[in-house]
């Protein structure tokens, strides 16, 4: 029976005999009206002692439910040990952590879950909670599965009878992964931090450096105490594209663009910048990555050089190609006109009109020739016969040449350098480009009195010095003869400078605008370099550098053209061989036929390679020559020479073309021509070259 059942049959009992007490004694007795009285009161107090055990009783049951309802419903485990690490009590959320049911982990220990402790060093943590009351650590548990998992263990010491643990166990097992994976992450962009090739930093947003890597201080020179003390706009040379960024980052949150920054030597680099907006430490920071660009740039260049070059060969291509089809038609047309008229003036006497008037004609044609010859020059397919040249002597039997192009208000002033080496060179062609830069020189002298001076030298270039040459193909460095043409003439602005090599470009009213793509195209031809530096109103310089020759063979000089050349008619010889000429051009055939004739030998005509194949098979023991057209429709020069040559291999064979043999020797690949003339050809060119081949 409960002792609330039996304190309550105490409390009816004293009740029962104190009335009882109380209906017996009489009124007159105070000493039995006392005992009851007391009974009474002995009552009460036993009454209040139900009462306050009832409550106490009542709170210990609440407490209990309390306890066990916070046991088995918080998210940690908690257990109960006792003094020697044995379970007493294990709510389910620890059963779970590890694995064990309620039943199991009370017949253990904390030894059998520990996984990084001994049984001493237990004992000892036992001990040392003991003393100070509780502790806070890391630790391991094992699994039932044998599988190891981190906690956080918080543990009380409850000295109560004979001394309770109480353990709150947290699995933090996922915290430790997570805390090693941001180390990881951490160490991994750190190295990317301190180890990337690009500068990286961080700033405040009025440009004061918070922190950056070690590229910073290598690309900028600065060290890092120096940065620390420097902003963004001592950096930037570019204020206005660092504001304009600064807006886009504020209104986007990030920018990329391209700045030139300055390092601290004052040397001055091409950079790209991308930047964002981030939060560091607490406050609003710019996050940037700068890289040198310097190189990037450098390739731009390059491939902008390298596509003008390809631009530049096109053009010079195509230049070439409508210069060979120009030379072409219209040397057939100079050849036929030429030709005629030479033909005319052998029966005309040479002290008449008549003779002079013809003889003027092919003045006049042979200027139409040289100008073709500029074009070709241009184009890189010019006569060039390169044998040593003194340039000092050039310059001095030119220079009669020279003063007539220029007026007589022109001084034309030389400085030539003594014992000049010689020069690799076609003497028509240096000859042409002198002339031709006196000439310019002497058309931009507006406000007399003029002076042109002429200066030549040695001097020996590197590549840097070479880098500067306007020719795309620069020549290797050594030792170069220059020559130097100067004048005080009106000068050119810059737009100019930068198309006067460009065929067909003039700034003069007349003019064909050959003479300086001339030059240039001469100079290329000769692997040499060219320079020219020119101020509005106070005149211009060219100079011109040509490789130093190392050709110990004498040099013969050619022919200076001079004013009033006229032509020697050839007399009449007969000889006692035929010629095939072959040729498309109906007019050119006819001359030329003439012109043969006149020579003095027989001829035979074709109109292209495929009729003259056909009559030298069935005329070849007539035919000791022939005397064909590289171009023609049908059949080319150079395959029907080599037809012919399966049928005779020793035939004699003269091509005849506008351009130089050298332009077309690739083309001679299976055999060579056994001579060759170049159209328009005169009656005594004609001449020698049929006797040369019969010699």
């Amino acid at each position: 029976m409960s002792k609330q059942c039996s304190t309550t049959d105490q409390e009816g009992t004293l009740r029962q005999r104190a009335e009882i007490e109380l209906l017996k004694t009489p009124a007159n007795n105070s000493d039995l009206a006392a005992d009851s009285i007391k009974m009474l009161h002995e009552l009460q107090v036993l009454q209040i002692e139900l009462e306050l055990q009832n409550k106490v009783m009542h709170q210990n049951q609440t407490s209990e439910e309390l306890y066990r309802s916070i046991l088995y419903t918080v998210l940690d485990g908690i257990y109960l040990t006792d003094m020697t690490g044995r379970f007493i009590e294990v709510n389910s959320a620890y059963c779970s952590m590890s694995g064990y049911s309620e039943q199991e982990l009370l017949t253990m220990s904390i030894s059998d879950i520990e996984a990084i402790e001994s049984d001493v060093e237990v004992a000892k943590r036992i001990e040392m909670i003991k003393n100070v009351g509780s502790a806070q650590f890391e630790s391991r548990h094992r699994r039932k599965d044998g599988k190891l998992f981190d906690v956080e263990a918080r543990v009380s010491y409850l000295a109560i009878n004979v001394g309770v643990f109480v353990s709150s166990i947290r699995d933090v097992s996922i915290r430790k992964v997570s805390e090693i994976t941001l180390r990881e992450s951490e160490h991994k962009y750190r190295l990317m931090f301190e180890h990337a090739g690009d500068s990286i930093t961080i700033m405040d947003l009025h440009g004061n450096l918070l922190a950056f890597n070690p590229a910073t201080t290598d690309i900028l020179g600065y060290t890092s105490d120096e940065l620390v003390t420097l902003t963004t706009d001592k950096i930037d040379t570019r204020p206005e594209v660092m504001a304009a960024n600064m807006g886009m980052l504020m209104e986007t949150g990030s920018y990329t663009g391209e700045t030139e920054l300055r390092r601290k030597d004052g040397s001055i680099f091409p950079a790209s910048v991308v930047a964002k907006k981030i939060v560091w430490e607490g406050q609003s920071a710019i996050l940037s990555t700068c890289r040198d660009i310097t190189e990037r740039k450098t390739a731009e260049i390059e491939h902008q050089r390298l596509e003008q070059e390809f631009q530049q060969a096109q053009k010079l291509e195509s230049l070439g190609i409508m210069a060979g089809g120009i030379a072409h038609d219209f040397n057939n047309i100079l050849q036929s006109l030429l030709g005629n008229i030479e033909i005319a003036a052998r029966d005309i006497a040479p002290d008449s009109d008549a003779y002079r008037h013809l003889s003027n004609a092919i003045l006049s044609g042979r200027q139409a020739t040289r100008l073709i010859n500029l074009m070709l020059a241009y184009a890189g397919k010019g006569t060039i016969i390169k044998k040593r040249l003194n340039l000092n002597e050039l310059i001095n039997e030119s220079l009669g040449i020279m003063r007539s192009a220029a007026t007589s208000a022109v001084t034309i002033e030389m400085s030539l350098s003594e014992e000049l080496p010689h020069i690799t060179a076609d003497n028509s062609q240096i000859q042409q480009v002198i002339l031709n830069m006196v000439t310019n020189a002497a058309e931009s002298i507006e406000h007399l009195p003029g002076i042109i001076k002429i200066s030549t030298g040695i001097i020996e270039c590197e590549n840097e010095q070479l880098s500067k040459s306007l020719l795309d193909e620069k020549p290797k460095p050594g030792n170069f003869i220059f020559l130097e043409i100067r004048d005080n003439g009106c000068g050119m602005s810059k737009e100019t400078l930068q198309r006067i090599f460009e065929p067909f470009f003039t700034t003069k009213f007349t003019g064909h605008g050959l003479g300086m793509s001339a030059v240039m195209g001469i100079v290329r031809s000769h692997s040499g370099a060219m320079f020219v530096e020119s101020t509005l109103g106070k005149g211009t310089t060219f100079k011109l550098l040509f490789p130093e020759s190392n050709d110990v063979q004498p040099f013969n000089a050619e022919q200076i053209i001079s004013v009033g050349e006229r032509f020697t008619p050839s007399s009449y010889t007969t000889h006692n061989f035929t010629i095939l000429l072959v040729d498309d051009e109906k007019n050119v055939l006819r001359t030329c036929s003439r012109m043969i004739s006149l020579c003095g030998y027989t001829v035979i005509t074709a109109c292209d390679g495929m009729e003259a194949v056909r009559k030298y098979r069935e005329q070849a023991d007539e035919i000791d020559a022939v005397l064909m057209d590289l171009t023609m429709p049908n059949m080319d020069g150079i395959t029907a020479m080599n037809k012919i040559r399966t049928i005779n291999p020793l035939a004699k064979i003269v091509l005849a073309s506008g351009f130089n043999r050298d332009e077309l020797s690739f083309q001679f690949a299976e055999q060579s021509p056994t001579g060759f003339i170049r159209k328009p050809y005169s009656m005594s060119e004609l001449e020698e070259e049929l006797k040369g081949i019969f010699r």
